[in-house]
């Protein structure tokens, strides 16, 4: 990621401006002290990802006197006042924001101690926190067509504007049925991000009334995957990469899914917005939910780069549906140290909630893929998902030597 000391507080990098790049391990560091009013803020481009959990990362912020950029450091850095930042320190049970929290659970040591439930809330509300704010900032930004750094400042300042309670409540709740306050949170992300007092009022009759319902569902399904996150046992073996695991559902398969509620109601259909958004809602609890975690921990164990002389990470792409063409390069982001060329073995397509017609597949010489996607019927429930030989009829790999390879049957 690129790291810059924010210091008109614009959130993007101006000339003059102290910039860095994060190793691979997130770590990074400047030349010189930023100022105590600054911000230090870390982009992420198309190929940034959070080590832990594989989900793209676009922005986070810390506060000049921070010293780790996390979800946490930027909401406690667009509050305003000290009562705002003390009230989110307070929610969470913490004094300060300045250590590594997942170096003391890897640490191990005593499990009961005080540091040890500390770093815990830590890694969990933070896991939470950033699963919400990649969400909701797709809901605003699909829906307001707010770019990335105002949809990030309206979640995170209406976030810092919250009582203690509600902070809570957002940060460390475990009852997967209240998402009244993540509604809330959405609701005042969007009227701050469109300037609109009430920007769900605003539209008026029956969209008011449909977008009330489409933004309770998508709510719901996001608390569903927080709350999720906060009763993890952090003392027991696998805490965190259980965290990781429901925090990279979250941020990945969640996230595809509340893209696309936001992309239909801004395209006016709201009785489409609907269905997926409630299909969300059940499609990330219970046996799915296990399974998806099963899968991320897999994806993870895929990603890391343990020395070897190829590391081939896993890529997740979004596809446009409607006669465009897309082109991508899976291979760009593996690592490759034996001086040979890398070839494209395999492409899954994968989905809750899509509209798929017929595809054609290519690989250049560079290794980029071309999609080609028309429409199709709706699949908006669980049961048919893309993992159906019918939905997947017409879909076609063509490999480098020329063959062409089209998929008969599918197998879950």
């Amino acid at each position: 990621m690129d790291v810059f000391i924010d210091l008109n507080g614009n959130l993007q990098w101006d000339a003059g401006e102290l910039k860095t790049v994060t190793g691979a391990d997130g770590s990074y560091s400047f030349t010189e002290d930023a100022p105590a009013e600054a911000m230090i803020v870390a982009l992420g481009n198309d190929s940034t990802m959070d080590i832990s959990t594989g989900a793209s990362v676009d922005m986070l912020v810390a506060s000049a006197d921070t010293q780790y950029i996390s979800p946490l450091s930027s909401a406690y850095a667009f509050a305003t006042t000290d009562d705002e930042r003390a009230a989110l320190l307070s929610a969470v049970g913490l004094s300060n924001l300045n250590y590594d929290p997942i170096a003391v659970i890897e640490a191990g040591g005593d499990t009961s101690s005080a540091e040890f439930a500390a770093a815990a809330t830590m890694v969990k509300s933070g896991a939470a926190l950033l699963s919400l704010a990649t969400n909701t900032a797709s809901i605003v930004s699909g829906i307001t067509g707010a770019d990335a750094s105002t949809a990030t400042r309206s979640i995170f300042s209406t976030l810092a504007k919250q009582s203690q309670s509600d902070l809570t409540n957002i940060l460390v709740g475990e009852d997967a049925a209240d998402g009244t306050k993540v509604l809330g949170l959405i609701k005042g992300s969007l009227n701050e991000a469109s300037g609109i007092a009430d920007y769900v009022a605003s539209l008026g009759g029956t969209d008011t009334t449909n977008l009330e319902a489409i933004l309770e569902s998508s709510a719901a399904a996001i608390r569903g995957l927080t709350a999720a996150m906060n009763k993890v046992d952090m003392t027991g073996s696998g805490g965190l990469s259980d965290v990781f695991a429901t925090a990279a559902v979250a941020q990945n398969q969640l996230k595809s899914s509340i893209s696309s509620v936001a992309d239909l109601v801004a395209a006016g259909d709201y009785s489409a917005a609907q269905s997926s958004a409630t299909a969300a809602t059940s499609a990330y609890t219970g046996a799915a939910l296990a399974t998806l975690k099963v899968e991320a921990k897999q994806f993870a164990a895929l990603n890391a780069d343990d020395g070897s002389a190829i590391v081939a990470k896993a890529d997740v792409f979004r596809l446009s549906v409607g006669g465009e063409t897309q082109t991508f390069a899976p291979l760009a982001n593996d690592t490759n140290r034996t001086g040979g060329d890398l070839d494209l073995v395999y492409v899954g397509v994968r989905d809750v909630s899509a509209t798929v017609g017929v595809a054609q597949l290519g690989v250049d010489d560079a290794g980029a893929i071309t999609l080609r996607l028309g429409p199709g019927a709706a699949m908006y429930n669980e049961g048919d998902r893309l993992n159906d030989a019918a939905v997947l009829a017409g879909l076609e790999l063509y490999t480098r030597d020329g063959k062409r390879y089209e998929i008969t049957g599918y197998r879950r």
